[in-house]
């Protein structure tokens, strides 16, 4: 099985996944999608900030970005 687990790239880490073996695991590819997630949250919030439009929502989206520790831009 090779080793690196999503650090070494998309597919061979699917390629894990599907492989007949306990490792990676449904926790793996869970926390890989919990991180996905979190990066496309974090991306959302600091592309919102400062926006005419969502203005009123400054406040929410520089807490969000703090808690998702994005750089602010």
């Amino acid at each position: 099985m090779a080793v690196g687990g999503l650090r070494a790239g998309i597919e061979p880490f699917i390629e894990q996944l599907a492989a007949p073996t306990a490792v990676p695991g449904g926790g793996s590819a869970a926390a890989a999608s919990a991180a996905m997630a979190a990066g496309l949250a974090g991306m959302v919030a600091s592309m919102s900030r400062g926006k005419k439009a969502y203005a009123q929502f400054e406040v929410q989206l520089s807490e969000a970005n703090a808690r998702l520790d994005v750089p602010a831009r």
